[in-house]
């Protein structure tokens, strides 16, 4: 099952362009190991092997447990202590954040793949953004630039005034330090659309939107806060990254969001840096 999910890979046009934009942004870093393996390891691991690694798991690795529900949670503890036998307490913080650097001038990188579509993308940096910048207001910041919708500027500029592409969408990484814009594409558009994406992160530094524009991102996050109270997987999330990295609950990132100004929002634009320019063309483009 793995090794099917792993050669697939190749089979996502725009999956295969993010993780190779990675790759050729830096081969060594976090931010481009592919989450579910890669088949070297996956053919190197031996019953033996697999049984170091369970147990080297057990006694060296944290393990948190959460638990949601209308339960006792005093029987619930009660549980956990005489089946969950191999417990230690470990203080150490876990380093969540991917410190991938910066570059003085980016790089340009075009490959070629069995595709019938181009896909395109800028890999940005998130420079030297402070607590609050990283968990409130870049996110207004990546609603109006990108992942907005119909209402976005690279939608407006790529799709609606240019027909570039059928989607276009920015996607935040927080935890790499990363921004990345996405678009299916022609190659022969490849520097129109850099020009127009260029043209929407200037906009964004210079404060080139409006209050509207502003307001609907800051409502567009609190619905989404909203609806993760809503299911049981958000409410642990919320309370896993408020003890993991100090994450506000969602009370109090409600609160946090809707006092996110025009002038935060311009700061944090000035702190995106450009590092990667990637397109994965067709053969026979």
């Amino acid at each position: 099952r793995i090794k099917s999910e792993i050669e697939s890979l190749k089979e996502n046009a725009a999956k295969y362009a993010i993780r190779r934009s990675l790759n050729n942004m830096d081969d060594n870093s976090p931010s481009s190991y592919y989450m579910v393996g890669y088949l070297d390891d996956l053919e190197a691991i031996t019953p033996s092997n697999l049984v170091d690694s369970y147990n080297e798991l057990l006694s060296d690795y944290v393990c948190d447990i959460f638990v949601i529900g209308n339960l006792d949670m005093e029987e619930v503890v009660s549980i956990i202590d005489k089946k969950f036998k191999n417990r230690t307490i470990k203080n150490e913080k876990i380093e969540l954040y991917v410190n991938n650097s910066l570059r003085k001038k980016s790089i340009d990188v075009e490959e070629i793949g069995k595709y019938e579509q181009d896909s395109f993308i800028m890999i940005y940096n998130l420079d030297g953004l402070d607590e609050r910048e990283r968990n409130f207001v870049v996110h207004i910041y990546n609603i109006i630039l990108g992942s907005g919708g119909l209402t976005s500027k690279l939608y407006r500029y790529l799709r609606e005034e240019n027909s570039l592409c059928y989607n276009v969408s920015s996607m935040l990484q927080k935890y790499d330090g990363l921004l990345m814009i996405y678009s299916g594409i022609d190659a022969k558009d490849k520097d129109l659309c850099i020009e127009l994406v260029n043209k929407a992160m200037k906009e964004m530094s210079s404060g080139e939107f409006s209050d509207t524009e502003l307001n609907n991102a800051i409502k567009t996050i609190i619905s989404s806060l909203k609806m993760g109270e809503d299911t049981q997987g958000g409410i642990v999330n919320n309370y896993l990254f408020n003890y993991l990295d100090n994450l506000p609950l969602y009370d109090e990132r409600v609160k946090e969001i809707k006092k996110v100004t025009k002038e935060e929002v311009i700061d944090v634009a000035k702190k995106i840096n450009l590092n990667t320019v990637y397109l994965l063309k067709g053969e026979d483009k």
